[in-house]
């Protein structure tokens, strides 16, 4: 049905479009909060099949089909390990204060994510932002 509608609402211009109308798609396809859902119910294999299925639905070739099941194993990595890292960072703010907490954090940002940890300090303290609090869309991030 996303499809059709897409294609019918953007047949003439399709050819011209400087975006990969496949791409637009799958992004669309996989913010749907009931996407999202049932692929949340999944197990991580079941799971990568699934988008698999879904992006080859979409007209995805099996190069670009394999390549973005790497993309999106390397993302679960990531994801399992901000998790990981929050749920420790939890137990840290429950147990320290101050200077403690704040070089208990910079410790546990280091062993999470090394390289990163500068930009994930920056990202807590000066933005409030928490990558791993931010929803978890499978197929996209």
């Amino acid at each position: 049905l996303l499809k059709q509608n897409f294609a019918e609402s953007y047949a003439d211009k399709i050819e011209t479009m400087m975006v990969d109308p496949k791409g637009v798609m799958a992004q669309v396809f996989f913010g749907f909060d009931a996407v999202q859902k049932d692929l949340a119910k999944l197990a991580p294999d079941q799971r990568q099949l699934q988008i698999n299925d879904i992006r080859r639905s979409l007209g995805f070739t099996e190069e670009q089909i394999t390549h973005q099941a790497e993309a999106d194993l390397e993302r679960e990595k990531r994801w399992q390990n901000g998790y990981a890292y929050m749920k420790e960072r939890a137990r840290v703010e429950k147990r320290y204060k101050g200077e403690q907490l704040i070089a208990e954090l910079d410790k546990l940002r280091e062993k999470f994510f090394a390289h990163e940890a500068v930009t994930i300090k920056k990202e807590e303290e000066e933005l409030a932002f928490f990558r791993y609090k931010r929803p978890r869309y499978y197929g996209r991030n």
